[in-house]
């Protein structure tokens, strides 16, 4: 691959980066960046602008080098440098500092912007009791932004489909033709911290006042921070000001959030307040009831009641046992019936030292079973996201489980080389420092293994 055009290289090495980062950071910092010179050790990156190039080379080098190097075999060292001096025809000063300095907010270079999930749409909404008030009043804002409950406000415990509606209603609003800003509380305070000292508190406030629908989850992250709160409070007047639609999430009521600034909770106050409550019996019924609609097997209405009998705090953790009831029931080839959910759903994972010897084959197809795919999607040549992400986790397990080596790893997918394995491991291990949902899909795999060798 040292072979092809730096632009090649970098384009595969976008691909690989998407899987491991959030969507958020990759629109954000990677996603208009471009590889345009590597002499062998060093690989040249160009960005838009100086904000984003100190933000890679600071927070971000590690990753590239090591995605580089995973990909080309050799220690690589990486420079990150604005347009105008990499460029061989550079824009003259006054385009590149329009570049710099965008006021659109699908820009990124002074918002978090984050792209919305695809699958988090209103139809893919469990509509339950505990949220069905919620669900309407997202789906009104989503259709006439501005006009009816401005700002509105979701308050509830994490877990139960607060950032589900967020996306959804900035999936249905862009559908629509409206310009939609969609980020988060921790990027709202980072994004204004960067900015603030790149003196660029302009632009920051500029591409957070324009959008037509103004999308903030878990507010409450910026609460006590005196600066940010401020400029939120101002962020807010400017929007409402202009009938621009405001919306929130925060994991408590609003009257109960430490914010500094009494102000904005005021501002806040003006709109509607709607609590997600947490998951009764009733709710849980018919969340799990829906999610068992996109199943590839059926499952049986004591099946369901069952399940949602037991404790959940959150959807998450309902999905989680769902999931392993129905990869359980593929690997066994066995009837999904109150029984096996029974064994299923009361049989502890032992610990990793106790698993017993696994197969690099019985891996690859309970990680299959887990995302409800074929075993032959996960070791063949697709490059569909979660398939990807997916075949890393089984790369990663079986290094971690078996006595196989890198090369024979390699042959049960598609005959792929060591370097693949290496940097499929990798990924992961880079992963689970930074996504506590990979880090569970592993202990969730490892339980489906544990459970299906105990039954």
């Amino acid at each position: 691959m040292s072979q092809e055009s730096p632009k090649i290289i970098w384009e595969t090495a976008l691909d690989s980066l998407r899987v491991q980062v959030s969507t958020s950071a990759y629109d954000t910092w990677l996603k208009s960046s471009r590889g345009v010179d590597f002499d062998g050790e060093t690989f040249v990156i160009q960005v838009e602008n100086s904000f984003i190039a100190e933000w890679l080379d600071k927070r971000m080098r590690s990753l590239l080098e090591r995605t580089l190097a995973g990909m080309l075999n050799r220690t690589i060292m990486v420079s990150v440098r604005v347009i105008s001096s990499v460029t061989e025809n550079p824009e003259p000063k006054e385009v590149v500092k329009k570049a710099s300095l965008s006021k659109n907010p699908t820009s990124n270079s002074f918002s978090a912007n984050q792209q919305p999930a695809a699958y988090f749409t209103f139809d893919h909404f469990a509509r339950a009791q505990n949220s069905e008030l919620a669900r309407a009043a997202a789906v009104e804002i989503s259709e006439r932004p501005g006009q009816t409950y401005n700002p509105l406000l979701f308050s509830g415990p994490s877990g139960i489909g607060k950032t589900h509606l967020l996306n959804a209603v900035a999936n249905q609003a862009k559908s629509n033709g409206k310009e939609v800003l969609l980020t988060t509380g921790e990027d709202f305070v980072n994004d204004f911290v960067e900015a603030a000292r790149h003196k660029a508190i302009k632009e920051f406030r500029d591409a957070h006042r324009s959008p037509d629908l103004y999308i903030l989850d878990d507010i409450h992250f910026i609460c006590g921070k005196e600066k940010s709160e401020e400029n939120l409070f101002y962020t807010f007047n400017s929007l409402l000001r202009f009938g621009k639609q405001v919306v929130i999430s925060s994991n408590a009521p609003l009257q109960q959030l430490p914010f500094t600034h009494t102000k904005l909770m005021s501002s806040l106050s003006s709109g509607l307040t709607v609590t997600l409550d947490p998951l009764d019996k009733s709710s849980r019924v018919s969340i799990l009831a829906f999610k068992a609609t996109r199943l590839p097997i059926q499952l049986g209405d004591d099946v369901l009641h069952y399940i949602a009998s037991r404790p959940y705090a959150n959807v998450h953790q309902m999905e989680g046992d769902l999931n392993k009831l129905v990869a359980l029931s593929t690997l066994l080839k066995r009837k999904p019936d109150l029984p096996l959910a029974t064994q299923a759903l009361t049989t502890d994972i032992t610990s990793a030292n106790e698993l017993g010897p696994m197969s690099g084959g019985s891996i690859i197809d309970a990680v299959a079973a887990y995302h409800h795919v074929g075993s032959d999607a996960i070791v063949g040549k697709s490059r569909v996201r979660s398939i990807v992400l997916a075949r890393y986790i089984a790369m990663y397990l079986i290094r971690q489980h078996t006595n196989l080596s890198l090369s024979e790893i390699g042959l049960l997918f598609s005959k792929r080389d060591h370097s693949s394995v290496i940097h499929g491991v990798k990924k992961i291990e880079s992963l689970l420092s930074t996504n506590t949902d990979v880090d569970s899909t592993l202990d969730a795999i490892l339980n489906i293994i544990s459970t299906k060798n105990t039954i």
